[in-house]
């Protein structure tokens, strides 16, 4: 895979959780089918903060579990620990913000 082509995939996979989910997934072979991308999609707007409470009403074996729970979660602790680490860490962009904030912390 080129440079290129990493970076895309970790930039979709770190911005969207059908990304995540299907790249997770594709170790075992698997996709998310229709249903479990509307689930996601309905998924992400929690993670995003568009919405406080999702409610899924879905048969046993639809995996709720799977994408509610394992991806989700995992998709984002992944993305807060890239942002976090990123903002220690990061470019000198980055740090300068970091300086910048930590001084107004301190004179307010």
């Amino acid at each position: 895979m080129s440079l290129e082509a990493e970076r895309a995939l970790r930039t979709g996979v770190r911005t969207c959780l059908t990304e995540w989910a299907m790249l997770a997934l594709a170790a075992q072979g698997q996709v998310p089918a229709r249903h479990h991308r509307l689930m996601i999609r309905e998924l992400e707007g929690v993670a995003a903060g568009e919405c406080d409470r999702l409610m899924l009403l879905l048969p046993p074996g639809s995996a709720k579990s799977t994408y509610a729970v394992l991806n989700v979660l995992l998709g984002t602790l992944a993305a807060m620990a890239t942002n976090v680490v990123g903002y220690w860490v990061g470019s000198s962009a980055g740090s300068a913000r970091k300086d910048e904030r930590l001084a107004q912390r301190e004179e307010g």
